[in-house]
């Protein structure tokens, strides 16, 4: 609706000029509302909320080298499984410099975001508070969107019955949990962001 209000201001784009076209027509496309949209956020977050906790080293390192700690990390299990990385390290800039206020984003391409997911998945789980309730949830949100990601690589060409279903399933859980993790963890790792600029 954003859109659409912001193109009748500017007189209009071509295409809503044609008879029955609606901006409902348009097909989305996953990379980009999916690896370059809600998962970059996700993966972003997921990444600075482990480093604030201390995960890629004690906490009284800079982020900076933290970042290169988490980057090792990441390099070692694609190097493990044969995959790329089309980024030479991280760095804060990588998610978007959330130490001056800015929401976590992972700011890379979609194959890369892509890997992170697989990383997190495995990562999360070996979080020191992996065990307490802050833990579980930051793991789960990386499980379910890995399994998102799975479901929608192994179901063919043709999305179609029990792959519809599964890749509407998977889904609806990963965005239930984006969605409550969400609200915690905006306002948590901002907090935490603010805490760590001022000391």
């Amino acid at each position: 609706n954003d859109f659409m209000a912001a193109v009748e201001q500017k007189g209009g784009h071509p295409l809503f000029k044609i008879p029955g076209w609606h901006l409902g027509l348009q097909r989305t496309g996953f990379m980009h509302c999916g690896f370059l949209g809600l998962l970059s956020c996700t993966c972003g977050d997921l990444i600075y909320d482990l480093l604030l906790e201390g995960h890629y080293g004690p906490k009284y390192l800079s982020e900076e080298f933290l970042m290169k700690s988490a980057y090792a990390s990441l390099k070692s299990f694609l190097r493990g499984r044969g995959r790329t990385f089309s980024h030479r390290c991280f760095t804060l800039a990588t998610i978007n410099s959330p130490q001056k206020g800015n929401f976590p984003t992972l700011l890379t391409k979609a194959h890369d975001v892509r890997m992170v997911i697989s990383w997190l998945a495995w990562d999360t789980a070996k979080a020191a508070d992996i065990h307490t309730e802050k833990g579980k949830r930051r793991y789960a949100i990386a499980w379910a969107q890995w399994e998102l990601c799975r479901s929608m690589e192994t179901c063919g060409r043709y999305v179609v019955g029990p792959a519809l279903e599964r890749i509407c399933s998977a889904a609806s859980h990963w965005l239930c949990l984006y969605m409550a993790f969400s609200h915690e963890a905006v306002s948590y790792t901002h907090l935490r962001a603010h805490e760590t600029k001022a000391n």
